[in-house]
């Protein structure tokens, strides 16, 4: 039933040997290893700003003003943006004027108001400096806007990921999308962002979003719009040996419409709620509910979803595309009631937390848990998700989906960072893109998953209700602070090694 794959030729000069106890006892023990370092370090990770709480009422930061000395801000002068309201500025800062700041404590609030402002994702720059006498100071904030107005050739894989296309798919041009992706952001300077994306190819694409960060005076409700539609014609119908198998039909094999609208509320600075309706409709053609009755349950061609979802983020990241400080902690809850041949709910909650603890200087610990639980124990093939799609697997197993109703998910790496510079490169005409920060990271990290299925499919689940451990070694390159590019050696609990090629942080 399994097939065991030979390394590739990188990862063989690493984990060369014979497939028996001895090879398999060194990797598991390495495993065993950051698997205890990860949970103790969830364990022991505590929120580093609690020590240092404070209070806004009346706009004044309390302290203990005894033992240590003060400022007051006198000003703030705000610089850069020529697009940008400073209301969506002040809104991220936690201070103004007329408050008054413990002096020790002065770096590491403007290291958090420059996080802030960054995350925000509307400035390429963010610099920050304190001016003034002993006791007044006036705080300068330079910014260097990004493009707003982004037209992009759209494109990307039809697959779940790159190793996926490369290898199981032979990098296949016909299983890529491509298109145009509109993006406007910063409406009107209010951080208000259109999208307008369209792809064809593998899969034919409509999608349209709409997203308004605050509609209230106190710039803490917002709402979200977003409608899609996608016509595919090869579609993924059943999972066999923990592999999608495809079918192909005369024109579109399947065809789906969706559209949502949530309220988003944000009454601090680093919690964020979202709540809201949606509605799906899905129709498949007979023969793919012929070849998986399963597909929609009941050998059923269409599914109408009606689902609510709420949402809670509390994020403390320094940064949120590559953080390495802080902590994440996601909270999602998901309603729906499906309609087809019988009617069925499904519940579904899913939990992610993630600490990030810098050691010394250049050297970076990461560990994060993600757990997903859903009821009823039968659902349709369509509606559940277990390891294998987005960043939700683990490392060694990419090229595998693992089908389930529940799992838990434990990643962990250490990280030297290695580079960091910021060259300027002249013959870039376009001054917003000449200075390219760039950044390198070597790490070694360890995974555990366990995927529970209730279906046990004889066919599919060698890989279920089992401790799944896989690990390695990597590079990770960051640019622009958004784009991350993560090449990684990596050995999972079969013993298979491989190189995979990734381009989102992973934790």
């Amino acid at each position: 039933m399994f097939k065991q794959k030979r390394p590739l030729f990188l990862c063989q000069k690493i984990f060369q040997g014979k497939q028996d106890n001895r090879f398999r006892s060194i990797p598991n023990f390495f495993l065993f290893l950051f698997y205890f370092l990860g949970f103790n370090g969830l364990l022991l990770a505590q929120e580093e700003v609690a020590k240092s709480d404070y209070n806004h009422s009346n706009g004044i930061i309390l302290y203990d003003t005894v033992k240590s000395t003060f400022v007051i801000i006198k000003e703030i002068v705000i610089a850069g943006n020529s697009i940008t309201k400073e209301k969506i500025i002040l809104r991220e800062m936690g201070i103004k004027k007329g408050d008054t700041i413990v002096t020790n404590t002065m770096d590491g609030r403007l290291a958090w108001i420059k996080n802030r402002i960054f995350n925000t994702t509307l400035f390429l720059s963010v610099d920050l400096n304190l001016t003034g006498d002993s006791i007044y100071k006036v705080l300068y904030i330079n910014l260097r806007e990004r493009f707003y107005f982004t037209p992009f050739l759209a494109g990307g894989l039809g697959d779940r990921n790159f190793n996926e296309w490369w290898q199981d798919r032979h990098h296949a041009l016909n299983r890529i999308d491509y298109g145009l992706n509109l993006k406007i952001r910063n409406i009107v300077g209010l951080n208000h962002t259109l999208r307008l994306k369209a792809t064809t190819g593998f899969n034919q694409k409509a999608e349209v979003s709409y997203a308004v960060p605050y509609i209230d005076k106190k710039l803490k409700t917002g709402l979200i719009v977003n409608a899609q539609m996608v016509f595919n014609k090869q579609v993924a119908f059943e999972t066999y040996q923990h592999k999608l198998n495809y079918i192909e039909t005369n024109g579109y094999g399947r065809k789906k419409f969706n559209i949502g609208f949530f309220f988003t509320r944000r009454n601090k600075f680093y919690s964020f709620h979202q709540l809201g309706p949606y509605f799906q409709y899905t129709t498949v053609q007979d023969t793919i509910a012929q070849s998986n009755p399963n597909y929609f349950l009941n050998g059923a061609t269409f599914q109408r979803s009606y689902g609510a979802k709420y949402i809670f983020t509390r994020d403390r990241r320094d940064y949120i595309y590559y953080p390495l400080k802080g902590h994440y902690l996601k909270t999602e809850l998901d309603f729906q009631h499906l309609v087809s041949v019988k009617t069925l709910d499904v519940a579904s909650l899913r939990v992610e937390y993630a600490q990030y603890i810098p050691f010394k200087k250049n050297l970076f610990f990461a560990s994060g848990i993600r757990i997903k639980v859903s009821n009823p124990s039968v659902q349709p093939y369509y509606s559940q998700r277990g390891l294998g799609y987005n960043r939700e697997w683990v490392s060694g197993y990419e090229r595998y989906v693992i089908d389930g109703q529940s799992y838990a998910l434990l990643k962990t790496n250490l990280r030297w960072q290695i580079l960091s510079i910021k060259p300027t490169l002249k013959f870039i005409s376009l001054k917003k893109f000449r200075t390219v920060p760039l950044r390198m990271y070597l790490k070694v990290y360890s995974d555990q998953g366990y995927v529970v299925d209730n279906t046990y499919n004889p066919y599919n689940n060698f890989l279920s209700n089992r401790l799944l451990v896989g690990g390695g070694v990597g590079l990770d390159i960051v640019t622009y602070y958004d784009i991350v590019t993560r090449i990684e050696c990596s050995v999972n609990g079969l013993g298979q090694a491989g190189i995979f090629l990734n381009l989102k942080a992973g934790l």
